[in-house]
């Protein structure tokens, strides 16, 4: 049977079956920002016996013909998965995990397929692994509706995650004299940190943000609820996350020197400054490759290309709007920003 799974990571498996560079481009030069890229070429050494072995899919997808993590907050790729399994008549076992989750079981050879929500480091760079970019999102700073506060430089964004201010009223309000007199609360949420890209294009490792700032965890609800609950917070998440999981309808997003996080055409060009790269992987080598995720990936890349995947509710930026806008590819990877 047909069929496509989605197995969460917690206690309790949910089977569904189916019926039917650099920090903004290659010319920046802020040093307190992190890489957006790790080098394409390099590889992570293995032994020789993980090198002969093959794939051996976990007990969750050990009958599917394809087992596959999809990065977190990235869910549009889950109805692709689904009707692909349904018009294709492949058993696709699906989690929903962080980069995390892929790294560790591309490690364990026990999936064909890992999503990344960031650009791969290099000890994500497996023997016999490749990376497909199927997309590139703003990561948009958040701030409380009642903050008149509507646009800020990379610089004050940095002064602010540092603790170097602290006070709303350092700012102005849309031209329009002072912001709203209340301290500053930072709110941050520090994955992925040996990864390139993501927050790291705001400040390079976690040493440089604030002790006062606020971890909310792992999981972006967290930090938008957080910075909800009081004026003077101030976070960062994608404009997906933004409309997944605010609810309460009291967070807006400033502009980076006068570019808003949704105008995709500028994130395209390059011009917006903070964003996260998606990839997913497959293997190549003649004990690893399976030849129905190749498909797979292929279909996805080509159903965000098709779809118009460019100034959308998704605000994501597809493989062929990247090209076409001057990203740097090796092959299906993103490796640098326009110059």
């Amino acid at each position: 049977m047909t069929s496509y799974r989605n197995c969460l990571w917690t206690p309790i498996v949910l089977w569904v079956a189916v019926i039917s560079g650099t920090a903004a481009g290659d010319g920046a030069t802020n040093d307190l920002r992190g890489p957006a890229f790790s080098d394409p070429n390099e590889r992570l050494e293995q032994r020789e016996d993980w090198l002969a072995s093959p794939i051996h899919h976990g007990k969750w997808a050990e009958d599917a013909d394809i087992a596959l993590v999809v990065g977190q907050g990235f869910e549009l790729l889950l109805p692709i998965i689904q009707d692909y399994a349904r018009s294709e008549g492949v058993d696709v076992a699906v989690k929903e995990g962080r980069c995390g989750n892929s790294r560790r079981m591309l490690g364990q050879k026990t999936i064909d397929i890992g999503g990344f929500c960031c650009p791969p480091a290099t000890s994500d760079r497996l023997p016999g692994v490749r990376f497909h970019t199927i997309g590139v999102e703003p990561l948009a700073i958040l701030v409380h509706e009642d903050n008149p506060v509507e646009d800020l430089t990379i610089e004050q964004v940095q002064a602010i995650f540092q603790g170097k201010a602290r006070r709303w009223s350092e700012f102005s309000a849309g031209g329009e004299g002072p912001a709203m007199d209340l301290p500053i609360r930072p709110v941050v949420r520090l994955h992925c940190k040996a990864r390139p890209g993501h927050w790291r294009l705001i400040l390079d490792n976690e040493d440089l943000f604030s002790r006062d700032s606020s971890d909310a965890g792992t999981t972006p609800d967290m930090v938008i609820a957080s910075v909800a609950q009081y004026s003077g917070a101030i976070g960062y998440e994608t404009l997906n996350n933004l409309g997944r999981f605010d609810s309460s309808k009291k967070l807006k997003a400033v502009k980076i020197a006068g570019i808003s996080p949704d105008d995709i055409e500028a994130l395209a060009a390059g011009k917006y400054p903070f964003y996260r790269v998606h990839n997913l992987t497959t293997w190549d080598t003649e004990n690893t490759a399976n030849p129905k995720a190749g498909d797979l990936v292929r279909h996805i890349m080509a159903q965000m290309d098709a779809a118009g995947f460019r100034g959308n509710r998704y605000h994501v930026v597809s493989p062929k709007y990247l090209r076409q806008a001057g990203w740097k590819f090796q092959d299906d990877e993103v490796t640098g920003a326009p110059n």
